[in-house]
């Protein structure tokens, strides 16, 4: 008796034909958004929500801040970008920071809100990448040539851009005392998720 284990190829007798057609039927299942391009079928997209958060890394200390109370649109056929951010709606997990930021820092009581304004220099429809270039007004002083890239994606009949670009406080004439040289960047990293939806 022959105690060795034996390992038998068993060749495939599933004809070439039906092989190509269930493939066919495999690639017929993947989700459109994989294999058309971004369709945008409206002029305008206008934000109903969303979130900007802000986040500052230094020697000392790492925090971040969001802010929800946003407001803006897309014009497509204008290729025109306008986004309005009220800044007292931050909030960073601490109220005695949050009131240094708004009064020593951002001064909102002058200041209360950033705003970026620009036009669409480029846009991929088949990945959904853009790339705006505009003036963006913070601190009572606008910045120019200042640009913001992000994608653009499609979410259950909506739209969703997402975001993120480097803002320099310096830029805006906004001081850092050297009593928090350590605790805050100069370099304040912004991220922003919004969500769209098209009008007319």
């Amino acid at each position: 008796m022959n105690d060795h284990i034996r390992f038998y190829a068993v060749k495939s007798r599933i004809p070439r034909k039906k092989v190509i057609i269930q493939l066919f039927l495999l690639i017929s299942l993947i989700p459109s958004s994989f294999v058309y391009a971004l369709e945008i079928k409206t002029e305008k997209l206008k934000i109903i929500s969303g979130k900007i958060k802000f986040t500052s890394t230094a020697p000392k200390l790492e925090f971040y801040g969001i802010g929800k109370e946003i407001e803006g649109e897309i014009d497509l056929k204008t290729k025109t970008v306008s986004f309005k951010l009220r800044l007292n709606s931050f909030r960073t997990g601490m109220k005695l920071r949050d009131e240094h930021m708004r009064e020593n820092y951002l001064e909102t009581s002058k200041f209360p809100e950033a705003l970026f304004t620009g036009k669409i220099i480029s846009f991929d429809q088949k990945t959904g990448e853009a790339r705006a270039e505009g003036e963006l007004l913070l601190h009572g002083v606008t910045k120019t040539n200042f640009q913001i890239k992000g994608i653009l994606e499609t979410i259950d009949n909506r739209f969703r851009l997402k975001a993120e670009f480097p803002v320099l406080l310096k830029d805006f004439q906004i001081e850092i005392p050297r009593l928090v040289f350590l605790e805050l960047n100069n370099e304040i990293k912004i991220e922003a998720d919004l969500e769209l939806e098209g009008i007319k």
